[in-house]
């Protein structure tokens, strides 16, 4: 009876241990994407700070251009693996209707386009506007 007794106590024990190992691994990879996070949100927000054209701290379509071209500023969007090429793409449906963003909320919007975020409710309710927006549109030429 002794022997089972412990025999539990140390598989109890080891069960703990590893759960405790995995928190910590969870918690220490969490940190380390959120520093490089941070990290490269201010090199962004120097980068464009930078290349503010005409130095009102907002990004206009026009900056935006020439921000996507910036070997720098690319080079940053890797690290933070960033879809460059759907960025540009979908440029449009990131300005929505906005001509210009202030440098804190198109920070926020070009992290929308990492690799590591998945599609959520919001995205899909906000890709719906632009369509009915569109799709409005194009109704409305064809019945001219």
């Amino acid at each position: 009876a002794l022997v089972y007794f412990v025999v539990g106590s140390l598989t109890i024990m080891n069960m703990l241990i590893g759960a405790l190992c995995e928190v910590v691994t969870v918690v220490a990879r969490e940190q380390s994407e959120h520093v490089k996070v941070e990290t490269c949100k201010e090199k962004m927000t120097s980068l464009l700070m930078e290349m503010d054209a005409d130095s009102d701290l907002r990004v206009s379509r026009g900056e935006f251009v020439n921000i996507m071209v910036n070997p720098d500023m690319v080079r940053t969007l890797a690290e933070l693996q960033v879809d460059v090429e759907a960025l540009i793409e979908y440029a449009d449906v990131v300005f929505d209707g906005h001509e210009q963003f202030e440098l804190p909320k198109f920070i926020e919007a070009v992290l929308q386009f990492r690799a590591s975020n998945g599609a959520t409710s919001k995205d899909l309710a906000h890709v719906r506007r632009v369509l009915g927006r569109e799709l409005g549109a194009l109704r409305e030429v064809q019945s001219k």
